[in-house]
């Protein structure tokens, strides 16, 4: 089982320059991608915040895995949380595979 809702827009619209809020919200992810983002992306211990920026705009929905059900959040530069009865895990995914799922990648290429 997996859902996804449209992508949002959080804090201010002005966040991520002027062009921002069209880009947030005409970024798109199916099931299937979503699965994909997850499938190519590197799990860490904590947020990997200093090798992915943040933009103002994510993608949320519920998923199963390992019989569990989590919350997800995947943020348009690539990194990603799942929430659900226990710890949180964090996800960022610098995979070429992530490039066509995310508005973002790393500049680096790898974290």
């Amino acid at each position: 089982m997996l859902s996804t809702t449209p992508a949002q827009l959080m804090d201010h619209p002005e966040s991520g320059g002027k062009g921002f809020p069209d880009a947030c919200k005409a970024w798109q992810l199916s099931r299937e991608q979503v699965a994909q983002f997850f499938a190519a992306a590197t799990e860490y211990p904590e947020l990997p915040h200093r090798s992915f920026d943040h933009l103002p705009c994510e993608i949320t929905g519920t998923l199963i895995a390992h019989g569990e059900r989590w919350h997800y959040r995947i943020n348009a530069a690539g990194t990603a949380s799942w929430t659900g009865d226990g710890p949180t895990r964090y996800f960022g995914c610098s995979a070429p595979a992530c490039a066509p799922l995310a508005l973002l990648m790393p500049d680096n290429g790898e974290p």
